[in-house]
């Protein structure tokens, strides 16, 4: 470019902006960013300002009252309307019902369409109240579980508790029936002896007397160790119970407690 053109003039404009971005210095470049960020921020601010002018705006005219120059005012007042007076039917039980004060605005601020958030507040419910009953389930199925693994327990140990005191009235029973010359017993599992042979019997799958075993298994524990209690007591004046040989009936009957071991918890503890 010669001295003698003009900087001023239109064709001296026009190669400068001309100039690509690319081509162009760092500092301008730097400038020129910081103006576009600039320019956006005014825009954001512009954009703010103009949302509270909106809700200032609004807010004034919730908060005047209607003119007697808006028409459905105007109505309101041909119809016996005055200002301060209630809107709505009053029930005769409720003076107070009616409303003075309109129905105050919801504006909706955010994106979700219209009864979006109460469907998701339904939604929000409805999982709590499954969350809860299921809840309340598995608490009610731990406790029955934890109930009759209880039960179950308290029956092993029942069992094996009786099935101890009836090895015990057997033995005694064997003892007091070989001591006084008796060879067979009244019935095979009253000796303890007899009993343990025809458990090795049924291991082995040897017959044995129908009758007798189906009597045997139709009794329970307690009932056996009743008969044979039963047994020994009057015959041989002795009880289970209390480890003793009696005289006779009248000092088993002054001196032991009675026939059944419940008789003699107090004295067993």
């Amino acid at each position: 470019m010669s001295e003698d053109e003009d900087y001023m003039s239109s064709a001296f404009l026009e190669i400068q902006e001309d100039i690509r971005p690319g081509l162009l210095p760092k500092s301008v470049k730097r400038k020129l960013e910081i103006e576009k960020k600039r320019t956006e921020s005014n825009e954001v601010f512009r954009t703010k300002s103009r949302k509270l002018l909106e809700e200032e705006s609004r807010n004034v005219g919730l908060n005047s009252a209607i003119g007697s120059d808006n028409k459905g005012f105007a109505l309101l007042q041909k119809m016996g309307y005055k200002p301060g007076m209630k809107l709505g039917p009053e029930k005769r039980s409720d003076s107070g019902s009616g409303l003075i004060e309109p129905i105050k605005i919801e504006v909706k601020t955010n994106r979700k369409g219209l009864g979006r958030e109460d469907e998701i507040r339904r939604r929000i419910e409805e999982r709590e109240e499954r969350r809860q009953k299921l809840k309340v389930y598995h608490e009610q199925e731990t406790k029955a579980m934890t109930e009759e693994f209880r039960e179950r327990m308290k029956s092993k140990i029942d069992d094996r508790r009786l099935m101890k005191d009836l090895r015990k009235c057997q033995k005694t029973c064997e003892q007091l029936d070989v001591e006084n010359g008796i060879t067979e017993p009244m019935r095979s599992w009253f000796w303890y002896s007899s009993s343990l042979e025809r458990e090795n019997d049924d291991d082995n799958g040897e017959e044995q007397d129908c009758e007798e075993e189906e009597e045997e298994e139709e009794l329970s524990l307690e009932e056996k160790i009743g008969f044979i209690t039963d047994y020994i007591r009057p015959k041989y004046f002795y009880c289970s119970w209390c480890c003793i040989k009696y005289d006779n009936e009248e000092d088993m009957n002054l001196n032991c407690p009675g026939p059944d071991k419940s008789c003699h918890d107090d004295f067993l503890d």
